[in-house]
């Protein structure tokens, strides 16, 4: 079988890999290290912090399935353009509204702009790229967020003491979303729906009728179901674990957070490389959340060299896991890229709720009984669901369908 490869999918995939480095990834990426300065500012508690964190989470969640249906009616460039607009907007607003109500509802604003752009940049990678390139083109996407996240959280503290505070930081993103726009509009393409191998009957559809159609496959929702584990805990993880060091003495918690968003960038590229090449899905999957379930606790515990350890092996799991999601939505039989917007805008739907309600819960536990490690465990328990749960996915990686074409 030959696989297409046009020509503008590298540009479409490096400007994907900016979007999600400066707006996603920096826009949230950017809080948890000036967390502590706006805690002492505003007087917050450690709930208060979640709040604030998981408010994004539910802006996300009220738009990500309007957003990915729009995707895959109006195109990505019109849609992931609004949610930059928005983004823009909603960075600026965490400046000019401080305060717990204020920051919560910025948050929430910048995350209904999210929801507009996460469900599209995985539909764009799948309309442009082929199986024998999915898993890594996914991967690099991650690395964008992953970059992104890691840059924030090594230079939000510096950038606060060099510009005068936390604000002046928020209207930085807000500068940068505007750059980013511009590039977005002047370089992004549609690839024509023509020209994309997908399932027959998925073209032509109404917005309602492929809305209707992922929603009857089941695993999808297995996926669902697992992302909103996964990310419910890596959300929790970002933005809490700084704080938490910081608590605990341990120096710069946007340094040892950054080791993990690092770690991850790397093997979001290595492990999606392998499982391209291996044809299969499964394998780095569940094996590699396992990682998670084992290590994940001692983060609250360790200091030093051992939690450097513990964080780099978490990352590995994370890394190696995460784009695998996505492809096992795109490479389904019943959704492919067509619907993929509609599909991943459901998955991100479901993940929000993970993202609302963990950060929240871990943060009242650990003020609750006073221990770190008990907020970690409960990250260690949703991995564990989460790896159970990969076990009963259909393979749809390319080896699979070619064995099960032969026989």
């Amino acid at each position: 079988m030959v696989e297409e490869k046009p020509a503008y999918r590298w540009p479409m995939l490096v400007l994907l890999l900016v979007v999600s480095l400066f707006v996603s990834g920096m826009g949230m990426g950017v809080m948890p290290p000036l967390f502590d300065e706006i805690k002492e500012e505003l007087g917050l508690t450690h709930t208060q912090i979640g709040v604030i964190w998981g408010a994004a989470a539910l802006g996300g969640l009220l738009t990500t399935l309007i957003g990915g249906t729009l995707g895959d009616r109006l195109g990505v460039k019109r849609v992931v353009g609004a949610g930059i607009v928005f983004s823009a907007i909603a960075c600026a607003l965490r400046a000019i509204l401080p305060g717990f109500w204020g920051l919560s509802a910025a948050m929430l604003l910048f995350g209904m702009a999210v929801g507009f752009i996460f469900p599209n940049i995985s539909k764009t990678v799948g309309m442009w790229f082929g199986p024998r390139e999915l898993g890594r083109a996914l991967g690099l996407i991650m690395v964008g967020g992953a970059l992104g996240t890691a840059i924030a959280l090594i230079v939000g503290a510096p950038l606060s003491s060099l510009l005068g505070g936390w604000k002046p930081v928020m209207w930085l993103t807000a500068a940068i979303s505007v750059g980013i726009l511009m590039l977005w509009i002047a370089l992004a393409r549609e690839r024509p729906v023509a020209q994309v191998k997908a399932d027959p009957t998925a073209r032509g559809l109404s917005a309602r009728e492929g809305l209707r159609r992922v929603l009857g496959v089941r695993d999808l929702w297995l996926i669902c179901l697992m992302q909103l584990c996964v990310t419910g805990a890596v959300t929790a993880f970002l933005g809490l674990f700084p704080e938490t060091l910081e608590d605990r003495g341990v120096g710069s918690g946007g340094f040892y957070a950054a080791i993990g968003a690092f770690t991850a960038m790397v093997f979001s590229v290595i492990g999606p490389y392998f499982s391209d090449r291996v044809g299969r899905r499964k394998p780095f999957i569940w094996p590699f959340l396992l990682i998670d379930v084992v290590v994940v606790t001692f983060l609250g515990v360790f200091t030093g060299a051992p939690l450097v350890i513990v964080i780099i092996l978490s990352a590995v799991g994370i890394g190696t896991a995460l784009p695998m999601f996505g492809a096992l939505v795109i490479e389904n039989e019943r959704i492919g890229p067509l619907l993929a917007g509609s599909a991943i805008g459901l998955l991100g739907t479901v993940a929000r709720i993970g993202s609302i309600v963990v950060p929240i819960t871990m943060g009242a536990i650990i003020d609750a009984t006073g221990e770190y490690w008990v907020g970690f465990l409960l990250l260690a328990m949703l991995y564990a669901v989460a790896a159970a749960l990969g076990t009963a996915l259909k393979e749809t990686g390319l080896g699979a369908r070619q064995a099960a074409e032969a026989g």
